[in-house]
């Protein structure tokens, strides 16, 4: 790179070429870099979480979701194929405001709270089926006791149509039940009660108990997939229930997604972000701007001009480097024939003086910054060419 003319001629009011728009400079400085930095590994650790949240959700027991041996997507799959609408919600709010008229599959009966169950029995005019309730079920209805099953598949044993149509179903590895009193309709009758159950629950409406036959697993045995289109498909929508109150007492909470992510990750993030921003700091506040110091030694001019382009060309600092080139430039041009503080005047009479384009004067002098050291070592070169020719006699 060619260095600029040294002269001894007294320093006058140097022509500052046109300044970049403050939101360049902005963006150029060091500091909003990390900050940029930190935000972007921020964004970057809220979407992987966000993407493991995404990937996991929906992948719990009874899910309509969840595509696992335990999960009910298949029957899900099939019953919007049918045309019924499926809503998975974690939210008994959800049920009680959409669930009217519909039918209401509840995932996890045992664990919902009082209040959810009384909410549950107050949605009007809702079909609403129980899936394996056991412990809990003395809420929904009294007098009727759960036990584990395990046998072969059974006839339907009853005059309900859909169980008809569905004809055997198998319930082993699910539940079935014991009614006390007479219920309204009693299917697939073993040894330790009935596969299905309707009959009155305590608040009032009807209610049935579904004992298995609905997982990914299970569906295709036997008339599992019949029985269970036909019950949950038998309205238009189809509210699947997977709040998870914590038992009585416990009011209207969901139960958080299942996670593959150690308990400790939201803390090591935390950890992470807390650790990038004094990092950030840290280094912001060793690698600073450039300053301006006197030096306590006479240093030779062609030193100094060789220092400050080391300096500029591992910091980057085209645009400072471009800037002191063409202050420079025009500087003693503009000392030489007038026109100092007016750019375009100045490139007009150097034009002139060398026969030039005025526009490509002023390109070279008042351009943009170059964008690569291949462009920066141009402009030194068409700078002291543009020189050289204004100085001939």
């Amino acid at each position: 790179m060619t260095a600029p003319t040294v002269t001894d001629e007294p320093p006058t009011t140097p022509v500052e070429p046109p300044q970049r728009p403050g939101w360049s400079r902005f963006l150029r400085h060091r500091a909003t870099r990390w900050v940029a930095g930190v935000l972007v590994v921020v964004l970057i650790v809220l979407g992987t979480v966000a993407a493991f949240s995404t990937a996991v959700a929906g992948q719990a027991e009874n899910d309509p979701r969840s595509s696992g041996p335990d999960g009910a997507r298949a029957v899900a799959t099939v019953l919007q194929q049918e045309g019924v609408e499926v809503r998975p919600t974690e939210r008994i709010g959800d049920a009680v405001r959409d669930g009217a008229g519909a039918t209401v599959v509840v995932a996890y009966p045992d664990r919902l709270s009082d209040d959810q169950v009384r909410q549950l029995l107050e949605i009007p005019d809702a079909r609403l089926i129980l899936l394996g309730p056991d412990d809990g079920l003395g809420r929904f209805v009294a007098g009727v006791e759960s036990s584990y099953a395990d046998g072969q598949p059974v006839d339907p044993g009853c005059a309900d149509p859909t169980a008809e149509r569905a004809g055997s179903a198998s319930f082993a590895g699910g539940r079935t039940f014991r009614a006390e009193a007479t219920p309204t309709v009693a299917c697939y009758e073993t040894e330790n009660g009935h596969g299905y159950l309707r009959l009155p629950s305590t608040a009032g409406p009807e209610i049935e108990l579904l004992g298995g036959g609905w997982t990914n697993s299970t569906a295709a045995a036997d008339g599992n997939a019949a029985l269970v289109l036909g019950l949950l498909g038998s309205r238009e929508r189809l509210i699947w229930v997977m709040a998870s109150g914590g038992g009585p007492g416990s009011g209207d909470q969901t139960a958080p997604p299942p996670t593959v992510l150690p308990p400790w990750w939201a803390v090591a993030v935390a950890q992470a972000v807390v650790a990038l921003i004094i990092v950030g700091i840290w280094r912001g506040r060793r690698l600073g701007p450039i300053i301006l110091e006197r030096l306590p030694v006479r240093v030779r001019a062609s030193e100094t001009v060789e220092g400050h382009g080391q300096l500029y060309h591992r910091l980057q600092a085209r645009e400072r480097a471009a800037a002191a080139l063409r202050e420079g430039v025009v500087r003693r041009l503009g000392r030489r024939y007038g026109h100092g503080n007016d750019p375009m005047a100045l490139a007009a009479a150097l034009a002139e003086r060398t026969g030039r384009d005025s526009r490509q004067v002023y390109h070279v002098l008042f351009g943009p910054v170059p964008d690569d050291d291949d462009q920066l070592l141009d402009l030194a070169e068409n700078l002291d060419d543009l020189e050289q020719e204004a100085r001939q006699p």
